[in-house]
């Protein structure tokens, strides 16, 4: 009876052992769930505050490309200074600015005119994509729609028009070309307060969501890890049978983001302030071979903190302690640079002390020469390949100094040659006139159709008048020669007018002088060229 009554007892002491420690682990994973809970919600409260921030600034930025100037609308025009940005037709909407912006920061941007009403606007699309149209007028912008077709003339949603009659802005989901986009509106003003027009920038909303899902994936796989730590100090012999298949199936994890960020060359960080260590979602070779650096700050400060190179490192981003988004040319092991992108975000405790620095480094090498290639494809003639108005009036602006020469040329009777041979025939000969003039005045000229028949040249060089006149000379023989190989009766003649720089001149004084002696030349006869004396 004894014997059995100390088995019921050391029975009794084993279930509640075991029931204590199944109470500490459900404890353990109840506080640690909270605890990811919690972290996982901050990086995406984190990720949705960033975007929002970035696109307040992207409207800042795309004004500042577009130019200078009050908004305004001039004979259904809707204008940013003396800057045309369209009518709501495809052949006045001013795209290059918009674009630069997106290839430089891949955000979507449009601006709008405002109409008198919606009374007569239609529902566009079925039920499930489509939207009901509103009062602003998309004038320019940056991408097309699903079909490839430029969407200028088109309206905006009519519940975001209205929220930016009432409001003045919008910020969340909007269909913009039968996508969803996650978009701000801001309203554009003219001097009197009257409002002109609105302005967006966006982002697609499935990017948007694919970028917090990858970060809180990085974040679970290792809370998970965590947890599993945290249940061998409760339950050793469970962790002991399970241990080894949670270490492999977290380096499967690794290895997928590693891959992942090897592949888009894009890397997430944390810094905690208190502990000064940094960690990496995977290997960082532009800054470290280790995903945990501890006493990171330390070290730097210790390795040179003042010397210029600090620059292209994570270190400003740190001791900022402020949110920031910065663009650094780093200098890679094998010796070649590449551009990234830093955003970091600041995590402050209740007091307003600084805790942890969370943010991501993105490879913008191929963004920026995308955008290089644009910008030089916009500057440029669609025919003859030279530079147009606006980018040779951009790519002299810097370069002018005293003695420099500006040809302003212009084809004789050009309307005449089209109207006798033919307008393709006008272009052979619009072309065969590039080829000359690069010929005769060489590479370190900045030549430049100006539109139609019309073209200019800049030479920063100082050039004195007898090698000018000889220029002048040979530019009027070589554009002679052209008429021989396009079988035409009369000889295709210029007439050129010169001007130098003084020490005060600008591109529009120049141009003014230059275009000054072109016409001198045309009232005497034309085919010939007057030099300012």
């Amino acid at each position: 009876m004894q014997i059995n009554n100390k088995s019921n007892l050391l029975i009794k002491k084993r279930i509640g052992r075991i029931l204590i420690m199944i109470g500490m682990v459900l404890c353990v994973i109840f506080a640690v769930m909270m605890l990811r809970y919690e972290y996982i919600q901050s990086i995406n409260d984190l990720e949705y505050s960033l975007i929002e921030d970035r696109l307040k600034s992207d409207i800042r930025y795309i004004e500042d490309i577009i130019g200078d100037g009050e908004w305004k609308i001039l004979d259904g025009n809707l204008f940013r200074g003396e800057i045309l940005l369209g009518d709501g037709s495809i052949e006045n909407a001013n795209e290059a600015p918009f674009l630069e912006h997106t290839q430089k920061t891949n955000t979507f941007s449009y601006v709008f005119l405002k109409t008198e009403n919606d009374n007569e606007l239609i529902w566009v699309g079925d039920e499930e994509n489509g939207y009901q149209q509103g009062h602003y007028l998309r004038v320019a912008g940056s991408t097309k729609s699903p079909d490839g077709h430029q969407i200028e003339g088109t309206y905006i949603e009519k519940s975001v028009a209205d929220a930016l009659d009432t409001a003045g802005e919008y910020n969340g989901v909007a269909n913009v070309a039968g996508g969803m986009i996650y978009c701000r509106y801001e309203v554009l003003k003219d001097s009197s307060d009257t409002i002109v027009g609105a302005i967006v920038v966006g982002r697609n909303i499935t990017e948007l969501q694919a970028d917090t899902a990858e970060y809180t994936q990085a974040v679970a796989g290792k809370t998970l890890l965590i947890v599993m730590l945290s249940l061998i100090l409760a339950v050793t012999y469970v962790v002991a049978i399970m241990r080894g298949k949670i270490i492999r199936k977290q380096e499967l994890e690794d290895k997928r983001m590693h891959k992942l960020s090897a592949l888009i060359d894009e890397h997430i960080f944390q810094y905690d302030y208190g502990k000064d260590i940094l960690e990496f979602n995977d290997s960082v070779q532009i800054f470290s071979s280790e995903q945990l650096v501890k006493g990171y700050l330390e070290k730097m400060s210790k390795s040179g903190a003042n010397e210029a190179g600090i620059e292209n490192t994570l270190v400003p981003n740190l001791t900022e302690k402020k949110d920031s988004i910065r663009e650094i040319n780093v200098k890679k092991p094998d010796g070649s640079t590449c551009w990234y992108r830093i955003i970091t975000k600041i995590i402050v405790d209740d007091s307003g002390h600084e805790q942890y620095a969370v943010g991501k480094i993105v490879n913008i090498q191929a963004e920026l020469e995308n955008q290089a290639i644009l910008l030089d494809r916009a500057m440029r003639d669609g025919m003859t390949k030279l530079y147009n108005q606006s980018g040779f009036k951009t790519k002299i602006e810097g370069d002018i100094q005293k003695g420099s020469a500006f040809l302003m040329i212009d084809v004789d009777s050009f309307k005449e040659i089209n109207d006798t041979y033919g307008h393709s025939c006008g272009d052979e000969v619009l072309n065969a006139i590039a080829e000359v003039l690069k010929k005769v005045l060489g590479q370190s000229a900045v030549i430049a159709r100006m539109g139609g028949d019309e073209f200019a040249a800049f030479i920063k060089e100082p050039v004195d008048l007898k090698a000018m006149q000889n220029i002048c000379e040979n530019l009027l023989s070589g554009v002679g020669e052209i008429s021989n190989g396009l079988d035409m009766a009369e000889p295709v003649t210029l007439s050129i007018g010169v001007c130098f720089s003084q020490s005060d001149d600008t591109y529009h004084s120049l141009y003014m002088r230059a275009d000054k002696m072109l016409y001198m030349i045309k009232r005497n006869g034309k085919s010939g060229y007057q030099i300012e004396s």
